[in-house]
């Protein structure tokens, strides 16, 4: 199994829908090189919020994986530094401004 495309993950709104078979008024997730994840949000309210989630993903994982490596020991950074990526991902997800 291989992993994730990797990120930064970006959302594109799609208001026209003039060059995908869906109508516009969704969300493409794409990859950092403009490649299309996938497509959400068509008539969902919450679809934006959605939409970011899913864009977090590689923020999510990455801060989930330096929080085991530093329980684990593996990691011999400080906490503070993986606390910090742990809510940059999250606010990447609530579209906030992180909080020093």
């Amino acid at each position: 199994m291989t992993g994730p495309l990797p990120g930064p993950w970006r959302i594109e709104r799609n208001e026209e829908g003039e060059e995908y078979w869906f109508r516009g008024g969704c969300y493409e997730i794409q990859s950092a090189d403009g490649w299309p994840i996938c497509v959400w949000g068509l008539n969902d309210p919450q679809a934006e919020a959605n939409a970011r989630l899913i864009a977090s993903a590689p923020d999510l994982l990455a801060a989930a994986e330096a929080v085991v490596a530093f329980q684990a020991g593996l990691d011999t950074g400080d906490w503070a530094t993986v606390l910090m990526l742990v809510r940059e991902a999250i606010s990447k997800v609530r579209s906030e401004e992180v909080a020093s």
